[in-house]
């Protein structure tokens, strides 16, 4: 059996998140190669898109942060990162 060939029932398989390594970003992953997970991943099974550590959404990409309130490192998707970000700047006030 060819492992790049399509089958519809692998395809109804809901990968779960895993993070990569500690303190590393979160991406799809499941056992077996499935719609949602079908990059091979080093220390087995297959990886997909990564889950932002925020809304807990897939995304293209996520952004290394700094979270200064929880003392963490998270990685957000773009929406979450300029929030995080804009909780700490300092307001400007008008004169």
């Amino acid at each position: 059996m060819n492992p790049f060939e399509r089958n519809p029932e692998k395809e109804k398989i809901k990968a779960g998140v895993k993070l990569m390594w500690p303190e590393g970003p979160s991406r799809r992953w499941s056992s077996i190669r499935c719609g949602e997970a079908r990059l091979p991943y080093e220390n087995g099974g297959f990886v997909g898109q990564y889950v932002c550590q925020g809304c807990q959404e897939p995304t293209v990409g996520v952004y290394r942060v700094i979270s200064r309130g929880q003392v963490a490192i998270l990685w957000l998707c773009a929406e979450c990162a300029k929030m995080e970000l804009a909780k700490f700047k300092p307001n400007k006030k008008s004169a």
